[in-house]
């Protein structure tokens, strides 16, 4: 989109899903990269849901957390 790559895309419903590491999404400098693409997706007329995941998260619970969202 853009510049921007998306994690997960439901083009359809202009669904923005993205899948945050809680080390690497906490820094500063990505807080701030992830608002202009929030900001930016927005002005375009998506939604962005950001899932955080801290490393404990299993392939289940991560696909069980996905789904609810995009349900």
């Amino acid at each position: 989109m853009g510049r921007w790559s998306i994690d997960l895309a439901i083009p359809e419903d202009r669904h923005a899903i993205e899948l945050d590491g809680i080390y690497w999404h906490s820094l500063p400098e990505m807080v701030a990269k992830d608002a202009r693409k929030d900001a930016y997706l927005k002005a375009k007329g998506w939604t962005v849901t950001r899932i955080v995941f801290d490393g404990s998260d299993t392939p289940e619970t991560i696909a069980q957390r996905i789904t609810a969202v995009a349900a």
